[in-house]
This record gives structure tokens, C-alpha cells and sequence, in this order.
């Protein structure tokens, strides 16, 4: 075992991250492989979101093996990759949470006036009923994200690119990792997935890279997004979205989602953020 580790270690930061991402889905497969029998999914298919989660749930709920080994075979620790259990990381957290559910709010009050889209109050009590259970699912997939992508990848890619080169890497690879489940709605949105994910990169680095700015940004979004749509909070008129809403009303893929991404870059980069936070 020691002359593999050895070995493993001597690999280019680029083979041995794509063998981290290997290792995770072997370590997923023997439930994901009965699941995606039982789902009836076939990967040359869209999933469902039915589907999706069934399949999405213990991937996610597997990262932490998938981390441990790469802590163990790099000889590294999570503090190494931004994440803390210091208050400061979690105060920076909740900043994330409150930037990201404001960029999300902004971005559908100008929806709302334009009259791209209508609130159903009436679903309120089913979003309030939604929100504990996906609040602590986005909680769950925003860490796991943050930690492999702004984390793992982007601190592992620094060992031989700059740090933007690297961002470009990773944010690449998060954003087409997204292709694996379902594609016709997601390719309009690779563009705003890759933009999303050098805006995650530059929330690391105003948090002197840590990772907790990025983690709550991250889940916020997440929560905001799926909250929203799994009560049907919100109806777009067109189906086919707008330019606005984006393709197929997916936020990523039109200028709400540009907007959102570039008022929270702008927040980021500001001096506005670090005198928020400097109390914490």
C-alpha cells in the first residue's frame, strides 16, 4: 500500500485530481448503480429531477469518505483547503447566506416588475414547510462543492499554475461536471456555471482563503433556487423562458443569473464586504 501512496503522490496534480473524482464515483457505485437501475435511468438520458436527487443524495452524503481518503493519501488536512471550525469561518458563512438569498431576492423583484414573472402566495405555507429540509440539503451540497472545487482542486492546481489559471481549471470542470446528470437544460447554462464558479473563487479569496464566504454564498443559492421551484413559488410566462429569465427559466442562462453573479463579484471586491466582516 505504501509504494501505491508513494507512487499516487509522484502523479501530476491534474491525474491525481481526476483519480480523487474516480475514486468518489467508485465509491459511490454500489449504491448508485442499483439506484439508477431502480429510477430507471440511463446516462445517455436527461434525469428527472426525481431522478437527479435519488441519484445526487448519496453521492453527496459519500463526500466525506471521498475527502478523507484524499486527506489521508496527500497528507493534508482541511485546513489546508479553506475550511475551519473557528467562529469567524461560520460568521463568514451566514454573511455568504445573507448576500446570496439578497442577489437572488434583486434578481426576482426585477422579474416580478417586469412582469416576467407571478408569485403564488397561496404556496407559501408549502415553501415555509420545504425550507427546513432543503435548507439543510443545500447546507450539505454547498460544502461538499466548495471543498472539493474552491478547495481541493483549485489549492491542489495552484502547485503548478497561478491562482486565476487554476480558477479557470476548476470552475471549468464544475461547470461541465454539471452535464453528467442532465443536458438539454444545462447546456445554456455551462457559460453562468463557469462564471459561478470564478465568482465562488474570488468569495475565497476576500475571505483570506477560507472558505466559509464561498460555503454560504454557495448554499444560498442552492436553498433560494430549490426552494423556490420545488414549491412553485414562482410562475414564469413563458416556458421557454426570456432573456431575462434565461433558457427554459433556468436563472444561469440569462441575465438575471449574469446580473446576480456580477453584483455579488462587485460585493466581493469592494471594500463594502471587508467592513462587514472585519467584526468577525
Amino acid at each position: 500500500m505504501s509504494a501505491v501512496v508513494t507512487a499516487w503522490r509522484a502523479w501530476p496534480p491534474l491525474a491525481q485530481l481526476a483519480s480523487f473524482l474516480a475514486l468518489w464515483l467508485l465509491i459511490w457505485s454500489p449504491l448508485g448503480l442499483p439506484l439508477m437501475a431502480k429510477v430507471g435511468w440511463n446516462p445517455n438520458q436527461d434525469a428527472t429531477p426525481s431522478q437527479k436527487l435519488t441519484l445526487v443524495i448519496p453521492l453527496y452524503l459519500l463526500a466525506p469518505g471521498a475527502v478523507a481518503l484524499w486527506l489521508w493519501l496527500s497528507e493534508t488536512s482541511l485546513a489546508d483547503y479553506g475550511w475551519s471550525a473557528e467562529p469567524r469561518f461560520w460568521l463568514r458563512g451566514l454573511l455568504g447566506w445573507g448576500l446570496g438569498l439578497l442577489g437572488l431576492a434583486l434578481v426576482w423583484a426585477l422579474e416580478s416588475l417586469l412582469g416576467v414573472c407571478s408569485w403564488q402566495r397561496e404556496k407559501l405555507g408549502l415553501w415555509f414547510k420545504l425550507s427546513l429540509p432543503i435548507a439543510v440539503l443545500a447546507l450539505g451540497v454547498g460544502a461538499a462543492e466548495e471543498l472539493i472545487f474552491r478547495g481541493i482542486f483549485q489549492t491542489r492546481l495552484q502547485f503548478v499554475f497561478s491562482p486565476w489559471v487554476a480558477a479557470l481549471l476548476a470552475s471549468a470542470v464544475f461547470a461541465l461536471l454539471h452535464l453528467l446528470w442532465e443536458r438539454r437544460q444545462t447546456l445554456p447554462q455551462i457559460p453562468g456555471l463557469f462564471a459561478l464558479g470564478l465568482v465562488l473563487v474570488l468569495a475565497r479569496t476576500a475571505d483570506q482563503g477560507q472558505l466559509g464566504l464561498a460555503w454560504g454564498l454557495h448554499s444560498a443559492w442552492v436553498f433560494g433556487l430549490a426552494s423556490v421551484d420545488s414549491a412553485e413559488l414562482l410562475t414564469y410566462a413563458k416556458a421557454e423562458g426570456t432573456w431575462l429569465s434565461g433558457r427554459f427559466n433556468q436563472p444561469l442562462a440569462g441575465l438575471g443569473g449574469v446580473l446576480c453573479l456580477a453584483l455579488t463579484a462587485l460585493v466581493l471586491s469592494s471594500g463594502g464586504l471587508g467592513v462587514l466582516a472585519n467584526p468577525f
